[in-house]
């Protein structure tokens, strides 16, 4: 019963810190939101299109070598270049936005977004915590989504319901320890003369 209670208790710390945070809305319980058949499509148009500029090296090859490798050249910067800007987009879509403020436990978190979400959806986050620098990935149902009064934002609940239980206890970790910090940062503020 001690172990139940002790649990329970651990579950229930909550703390407001500042920490990273990405979310993406799961879209009917699926973790997948087609990003990939979107990939996979692009991925497919790109082959096509160097499928038929390769097949058209090879007749300019034969009388022009130094305009085909010009071509070939070209052709590979292009697909460089797409790569990059594909990196870039996915790299956005994943950024981290710094959030003060945030209240976080064991059980869920609740922080300031700039758009309404549905009460009842599933959200996929990912959490960096800091100092640590360390990620946490969990899944989570959103409580609620109320506007801010006199601000054009809207305060997130949500309430944890997939985690590993490794992420589970790092975000324990944590929590305890923002919580010492912050009791010793009181204690040392009422010492003061």
């Amino acid at each position: 019963m001690k172990a139940k209670e002790s649990d329970n208790r651990r579950r229930y710390f909550r703390i407001v810190d500042s920490l990273g945070v990405s979310y993406r809305v799961v879209e009917s319980g699926n973790k997948d939101d087609g990003d990939s058949e979107k990939s996979i499509n692009t991925l497919s148009i790109l082959n096509h299109h160097n499928t038929l500029i390769q097949s058209q090296l090879e007749v300019v090859e034969s009388k022009a070598p130094e305009v085909a490798v010009l071509v070939e050249l070209i052709n590979k910067k292009i697909d460089a270049m797409l790569m990059v800007l594909e990196l870039d987009n996915l790299m956005s879509q994943h950024a981290c936005h710094r959030v003060d403020g945030a209240s976080i436990s064991a059980s869920g978190i609740a922080f300031p977004i700039n758009e309404a979400l549905a009460p009842n959806g599933l959200i996929e986050l990912d959490l960096l915590l800091r100092p640590s620098a360390k990620h946490i990935v969990a899944i989570g149902q959103i409580v609620s989504c109320e506007r801010i009064p006199n601000d054009e934002a809207y305060y997130l609940r949500v309430e944890f319901t997939e985690m590993t239980d490794t992420n589970r206890e790092i975000l324990i970790q944590h929590i305890v320890q923002r919580q010492g910090v912050l009791l010793r940062t009181l204690k040392d503020m009422e010492e003061e003369p």
